[in-house]
């Protein structure tokens, strides 16, 4: 890796989670691939439409099998967020003189997503899972250790609708048990 997107890791891990910054490479990496795949030596060179071209070919994928299918729009969305961050790096560190990206709009649209709603008789199936187990006898008595945490756990995901990553924020001694009240610290980036 150029010794630019080492320091543009170090630059981003001071506000973001590991596996976001890994995320963040890995896109780097493929525009870093698409870049010499398509003849252009150094990121300095890069122009709007070498981006507008990349943004355009990761709107597709082909499978396994040979197929084509479109990629999801939170994938060409995030994937313009961390062009847009980096080449800000760049431009910022003189490492390169104008940013490309400004020029690139933030692509429009949604994921169709299907979401599922939980009915009280599933809720309680999932809720009854965690209490008695699942699995073989073994698997049952190595869950028991963790039964009450698991069980806490979905009950405040599931009542509340918290995100999973704001849980994961919270502490025990963070938790007030006289107001019944939960901190809420949701970083989303």
């Amino acid at each position: 890796m150029p010794t630019y997107v080492t320091d543009y890791y170090y630059y981003i891990s001071v506000s973001f989670e590991p596996s976001a910054r890994l995320g963040y490479i890995r896109k780097i990496k493929q525009f870093l691939k698409y870049m010499t795949e398509n003849g252009i030596a150094d990121i300095r060179s890069v122009t709007s439409t070498d981006l507008a071209r990349y943004m355009t070919s990761i709107e597709v994928k082909t499978e396994k099998d040979g197929t084509q299918a479109e990629t999801k729009f939170s994938h060409r969305k995030m994937t313009h967020s961390v062009l847009t961050s980096f080449f800000s790096y760049l431009e910022s560190n003189n490492i390169i003189q104008d940013n490309p990206m400004r020029m690139i709009p933030r692509p429009r649209g949604n994921d169709s997503v299907k979401r599922v709603r939980l009915d009280t008789d599933s809720f309680q199936k999932i809720l009854n899972q965690v209490s008695c187990g699942a699995g073989s006898e073994l698997s049952i008595n190595r869950q028991e250790r963790w039964k009450s945490r698991d069980y806490a756990i979905l009950v405040v995901l599931i009542c509340t609708g918290m995100r999973e990553t704001a849980l994961t924020e919270i502490n025990v001694q963070d938790v007030n048990f006289e107001d019944n009240t939960l901190p809420l610290i949701d970083k989303r980036h």
